[in-house]
């Protein structure tokens, strides 16, 4: 389907249907098309580092985690103590 736009410099302008039906891409789709117009030796070193930030993710929710239980057993040592202090 074309779509005829009327421009008063040159009267009859034609335009394609799909540049009306413009559907903004995900993230995944960008970085697919992104990855389709690099060096494979480029990929390769983009895979390094998405499997560096995977492992960092990892890392900090495990230190999280420990955090939460260094508190936790922190909270249950005042209990304790209070209760051995009455």
């Amino acid at each position: 389907m074309i779509i005829v736009i009327i421009c008063y410099h040159c009267s009859l302008f034609p335009i394609p249907y799909s540049l009306f039906t413009y559907k903004k891409m995900s993230i995944k789709e960008q970085i697919i098309q992104e990855l389709e117009q690099i060096s494979e030796s480029t990929q390769q070193k983009l895979l390094d580092y998405l499997r560096h930030l995977k492992t960092e993710e990892k890392q900090h929710s495990e230190n999280k985690a420990w955090q939460a239980y260094l508190e936790s057993e922190q909270e249950r040592e005042e209990v304790y103590r209070r209760l051995a202090d009455s």
